[in-house]
């Protein structure tokens, strides 16, 4: 009696969770900031913090050690706008991608945030699946 036996080897790959990037929304107006956070909450973004100024989100990341993957900004504000802003963000911690914005459409003021560190500059005018389609473009888990 003859016995044929055989071993098939597959390999085994595993998808693993796709990590979701930790938002932060600087803007000193709490309507806008409160609008883009429920478009990036729909679109399964995760928010780790809003914040009215750029002194406000620098004390919260220092003092209570909380880093966004992403930061999306404001260039308009008071006390520290975001040209500011953008710069201490990248001075402190180069890592965290910056998508500034701004209801401005003067190119040169997004010429003068990507000078200051923004990675991306959008208008005030976009929906929520544009935003989502910025960050994945950003992130890099």
């Amino acid at each position: 009696m003859v016995i044929n036996r055989f071993l098939i080897q597959l390999p085994v790959t595993m998808n693993p969770t796709p990590k979701i990037p930790a938002i932060a929304i600087i803007d000193d107006d709490p309507l806008y900031r409160k609008v883009i956070a429920h478009l990036l909450e729909k679109n399964n973004v995760k928010i780790l913090f809003e914040a009215a100024s750029g002194a406000e989100s620098i004390g919260l990341m220092e003092q209570a050690n909380l880093l966004p993957d992403i930061v999306i900004l404001d260039v308009e504000m008071p006390q520290m706008d975001g040209f500011e802003t953008a710069r201490m963000l990248k001075k402190h911690w180069p890592q965290i991608k910056i998508i500034a914005n701004s209801g401005s459409l003067d190119p040169s003021v997004s010429n003068k945030m990507i000078a200051a560190g923004a990675d991306r500059f959008i208008a005030k005018d976009f929906n929520g699946i544009k935003i989502a389609e910025l960050i994945q473009e950003v992130y890099e888990p």
